[in-house]
């Protein structure tokens, strides 16, 4: 019978293919953990981008009332002052794919007595996927002239 001699070794032993199974496995976890959080932060992104786009959405809806001749009629109007909101069962394109609830607060208020233009102030605020709240607001001129005259005219 043949001597064998153990102090070659051939192959991995059990403790280093254990050892190295642990590295990659942990390697691994860190992975899907940082996975989760991309997960997160994009849907906190698109999340913010509807809020800004739903924002947006009123100001342009406003501009159409900039060149109203009674700027009383302007800032009277019912549906200035109403909060609204977007939420996923509604039929609205930017809050379809939404996980939260986004609610818009419009205010209008007048420039000053020598100009005739309007202060607008949109608000919306949303809980992010931690429950924590978050608000953007978004504020223009609103003015029945051109912004190259408008511009002349606030300079003056």
């Amino acid at each position: 019978m043949p001597k064998i001699n153990f102090t070659q070794q051939l192959g991995a032993s059990l403790l280093e293919v254990m050892l190295a199974f642990s590295i990659v496995a942990f390697g691994l976890l860190g992975l899907a953990n940082l996975q989760t959080v991309f997960f997160k932060d994009n849907a906190n992104s698109r999340t913010y981008t509807a809020a800004l786009n739903y924002a947006q959405q009123k100001i342009d809806y406003l501009r159409n009332f900039a060149a109203e001749p009674d700027p009383e009629q302007f800032l009277t109007k019912a549906e200035l002052a109403e909060e609204s909101s977007c939420d996923a069962v509604d039929q609205e394109s930017l809050c379809r794919s939404l996980n939260t609830e986004l609610k818009r607060n419009t205010t209008v208020s007048a420039c000053s007595a020598l100009l005739s233009c309007r202060w607008v102030t949109v608000e919306v605020t949303w809980f992010d996927l931690d429950g924590i709240a978050q608000q953007l607001s978004l504020q223009t001129y609103l003015a029945p002239y051109d912004p190259l005259k408008s511009g002349i005219v606030l300079a003056q």
